[in-house]
Parts: C-alpha cells; structure tokens; sequence
C-alpha cells in the first residue's frame, strides 16, 4: 500500500487500518503557524502607529482545516469513531513532514467528492496549546536562494530559505492611512466640525499602523532542509519584541511585528523537493509615509535645468 499521505493517531497507522489519509496540498492548513494572544496596545492621537508591549507575548489555540482522501466509507466512519474514544485530544503523527501534534476533532465537514465509495473530506482541528518549534537561525542561506536585501532584524530572508514574491513590495507601499480626529456633530448646523491635531503649536497629521503580506516560497530539495528553515522561521517570527522590516537596500526600514503566518499551497513532489507557498502578515507599527527627494537627471547623467536655470527636485513617498 502507498506510503503518500499516512499519518498515525496515537500509534495506530490510520492509512493502514481505515484507508484514510492526507491528499496532495492537505497539509496547508497544518503547518498554519498560530498568532499572539491580545496584548497591551495604545493608541495615541496626536502620535503615528502604536505603541506596543510585546515583552513576553503567548501564542492562542488555533483551529485549522484538514483534507482527508478515504478509500472505503465504511473506513472513514470508522476513523471518526476511533479518534472519538478514550479522549477527546489524541496525538497526531505526519511522518511525511515529521511532525506531531495534540489536537482534538472540531468538526467534520460533508464529504466533498464520493465516486464508488471513495471520496475526500475536510476536518476541522483544533490545537489548544500550540507551540513552536525553539530553532536556531542558520547561518548561511538554506538551498540555493540567491535573492538579497529583505530583512527583518537585519537578519536576510534567505536564511530561511526564502524567496520574497511578487506583490510583496506593492503590499508595502499601498501607503498609510491618517488618523481620524475627534469630530464634533454641530446639532442644528450642517455638516461637523473636525478639531485640529495641534503638536508644538503646529497642526500636523498622524498615520495609523497598518498590515502588510509578504508572499514567500521555501523550495528546497528534500523535507528535512525545509524543516530546517521552517521551523528556524516560526521560531524567529514569534520571538519576544517587534520587528524591524527592510524590503530591499533603497527602502527605510520600518518597525513591526509578526501577526500570521499562513500556507497557501505546499506539496512534496515525487523526487523529494519540498514546495512551500505562504503568507506573512506583519502590522507595521510607524507607518508615516517616508519621503525621499532627489534631482531630476537625464539617462547620461546630465541634470536637466528650468528655462531660468535652476535644477528640478523631485520627490517621492513610499
């Protein structure tokens, strides 16, 4: 019997004996990486972002999907009545990507395609006290990633094994919104009246923090190089403190913090190389648009001039 796909719950090979098991792209929702609980944060008016205590922050339960194949129905109803006795949490083995788990059966979902017998399923888990693994951050690049300039810490994506996506960058420069201040309904007049933000006798604006996705791939050519970077990744992102963001050498780098990490596809393919696609969420916490000025110049270096002489400035906001 293939080996694709099994999985064991506490011992027993679930492939084996009820002929269920992981379908190709299934273990997406698995590897979902689990957020902060709330932590302290203030907000003030009269300053960009927030203000942030993460400290000592602690992960929440999650809850994610599984998708499940069956060869025989009969096999799957025995499965959900196996995992329903002695306990509601068992221990769930992946050997494929070798990983364990203690979770608990949520909900089962209608079996979503069913042709002479067999069919797939989805399953809902729950894991109420997740952890991440504790995994030190390598020291050179994982697999043969050649791209350079995206940080976090200082620390290149690459180490990981990653590879920034497109619309990573366009995420990040979709720009801050501004604040909104206090706006008094004026009764029986039209309209209202919107009260000043007045810092140092200067009335100015003040930007709202804002979430950013950054897609990234770790390819690598076998699942323990890819346990490696994963794993170093989730431990990296979940660590005490916020972040420092740089997308690239000629970008600001910008203060944030981790808020999800989330699979989009992951396959391992027939000659062992591991593909993995997510998304990563991070709140930037500063998010005052930066400006960067500059003189207007020609494809030969020549700086181009006004009718009266003087030199074009030019000025962008990112």
């Amino acid at each position: 019997m293939e080996t694709k796909g099994q999985f064991k719950v506490n011992g027993t090979n679930i492939l084996e004996e009820f002929g269920v098991f992981v379908i190709q792209y299934g273990y997406a929702g698995l590897l979902d990486a689990p957020v902060f609980k709330p932590f302290e944060t203030v907000d003030w008016m009269d300053e960009d972002g927030l203000d942030v205590d993460l400290s000592s922050p602690v992960l929440a339960a999650r809850s994610f999907s599984l998708n499940l194949g069956f060869f025989v129905l009969d096999g799957l109803n025995r499965f959900y009545e196996f995992i329903s006795q002695g306990g509601s949490v068992n221990t769930w083995e992946f050997p494929e990507i070798g990983m364990t788990f203690r979770l608990r059966l949520a909900d089962v979902r209608p079996v979503s395609t069913f042709k002479m017998m067999t069919g797939t399923v989805s399953i809902t888990l729950v894991e109420d006290s997740p952890e991440v693994p504790v995994s030190p951050i390598p020291e050179n690049a994982i697999g043969d990633v050649s791209q350079r300039g995206f940080t976090i810490d200082g620390i290149d994506l690459s180490r990981f094994g990653c590879w920034v996506l497109d619309g990573s960058l366009q995420s990040l420069k979709r720009g801050a919104t501004p604040k909104t201040n206090l706006v008094v309904d004026r009764g029986g007049l039209n309209g209202q009246a919107y009260l000043p933000n007045i810092a140092g006798g200067i009335e100015r604006v003040t930007y709202k923090n804002y979430d950013i996705t950054l897609n990234i791939l770790i390819n690598t050519t076998s699942v323990s190089e890819w346990r490696t970077g994963h794993d170093a990744l989730m431990s990296f992102l979940t660590s005490a403190g916020t972040k420092t963001l740089r997308m690239g050498l000629n970008i600001a780098e910008r203060e944030c913090f981790y808020k999800s990490l989330s699979t989009t596809r992951f396959d391992i393919l027939a000659n062992g190389h591991v593909w993995h696609q997510m998304a990563l969420t991070l709140t930037l916490i500063n998010a005052r648009p930066d400006i960067m000025s500059g003189l207007l110049a020609t494809e030969n270096g020549f700086y181009v001039e006004t009718e009266d002489g003087k030199l074009i400035t030019i000025i962008l906001t990112y």
